[in-house]
């Protein structure tokens, strides 16, 4: 009995570690790029360029990228950016932008 609990606890902590990284790369040129695969198929992908504000000498960090995962065979996929204006992301998850004026008196 305890070598069963044994296995099964072996099985359990196997089966929940992140997969594997198969390919992945990074530079750092003004700013950074990394990229990377992991053996599930999903992936990750980010640059990150520092630009100047007119009449400033602080750098603004300007980010793009994006990553994709699996579940139940269906790949998701999200788009992001970020800077000064704020964050937008896109995707098969991201949640539409919503007319809240409109959708005011309705209930969801």
């Amino acid at each position: 009995m305890h070598t069963f609990l044994t296995l099964a606890l072996l099985f359990h902590v196997i089966a929940c570690l992140p997969p594997q990284i198969i390919h992945q790369t990074q530079h750092l040129t003004n700013g950074y790029s990394f990229e990377y695969e992991a053996e599930d198929g999903s992936k990750r992908r980010e640059i990150g360029t520092f630009t100047y504000r007119e009449n400033d000498t602080q750098p603004v960090l300007f980010v793009r990228g994006m990553y994709s995962y699996f579940v139940d065979g269906r790949e998701f996929i999200v788009h992001y950016e970020a800077g000064q204006k704020g964050t937008r992301t896109r995707g098969d998850i991201v949640p539409k932008k919503i007319n809240y004026a409109q959708s005011k008196n309705k209930i969801v």
